[in-house]
């Protein structure tokens, strides 16, 4: 995580260089805001029944996951209607899925509930284009479109068996717990999740000027990353050679992607600051 921190602090330089260029200039702005909405994010497999005739994996369904946005933008008026920003946003993301139920032994009537959650935790530079419609009334519509980029700044991947096992990946290690006791695992090449994601962004919804320097935006937004965060490859190890995939060899998780997407409601405050 400390690599992700020095690239994180680059990222605030190179807003921060951004911010005295723009501050040279006329019509610039800025908006604090919060988004709080929904966070999806991909699909996952797990043995719905185990037996000698073989296995068969099923997917869990997901559950309603809550995230939020918060953050900065610095934005330049290009005209009346049209105008650019860029900033930095704090974003929690993640998927829980819904308790799934695992047989291990059919004739015995042997089952436990697997309950699983994933929490992502960014920091984004969203850059974005935005339209104004009757900007000089009380309420003017807008549209905005844009891309982000984001640094994972922490994760957590939790599985809990209802047996008392567990299996929770946070930061470069994966603890497990089961019959054989409490075992911690390092990650040996990758962690189970990439460092950053790539994105598009896009909102609708309406300017209210309470003066000529405040105002409020509130919009309907989605976002909707590119890439595909997993790292299927990642294995963990507890020191003595035993290596563990984390996305279970062999089974569909090696070619489920997983790809973050969020949507909800953006309220802000909008500081006109030159004219």
């Amino acid at each position: 995580m400390k690599t992700n921190i020095k690239r994180i602090a680059l990222l605030i330089i190179a807003l921060l260089t951004f911010y005295s260029y723009v501050d040279a200039q006329k019509n610039i702005y800025i908006e604090v805001f919060a988004q709080p909405g929904f966070s999806c994010g991909g699909d996952y497999s797990y043995l719905k029944t185990f037996s000698t005739s073989g296995y068969e994996f099923s997917n869990l369904d997901k559950s309603k996951t809550f995230g939020i946005n918060t953050g900065v933008l610095f934005g330049y008026n290009l005209n009346k209607h049209l105008s650019i920003s860029s900033g930095l946003t704090y974003a929690h993301q993640g998927q829980n899925y819904k308790p799934f139920i695992e047989t291990l032994n059919a004739s015995a009537g042997m089952q436990r509930t697997l309950n699983r959650s994933v929490s992502l935790n960014y920091f984004k530079i969203p850059v974005k284009l935005s339209y104004i419609i009757h900007p000089d009334n009380k309420i003017a519509f807008i549209i905005s479109g844009g891309l982000y980029f984001s640094l994972l700044y922490n994760y957590t991947d939790k599985s809990e068996f209802s047996d008392g096992v567990s299996y929770v990946a946070i930061g470069a290690s994966e603890t497990i717990i089961d019959n054989n006791g409490t075992t911690v695992y390092d990650f040996t090449n990758k962690l189970p999740y990439k460092f950053y994601d790539f994105g598009g962004l896009l909102s609708a919804g309406i300017q209210y000027k309470l003066n000529d320097k405040f105002s409020i935006p509130i919009s309907i937004y989605y976002e909707y990353g590119f890439i595909d965060i997993k790292n299927t490859d990642a294995q963990s190890n507890n020191g003595y050679g035993e290596k563990r995939v984390i996305w279970i060899n062999g089974s569909p998780n090696m070619t489920l992607p997983y790809h973050n997407s969020s949507f909800g409601i953006s309220i802000g405050l909008k500081l006109q600051l030159k004219n």
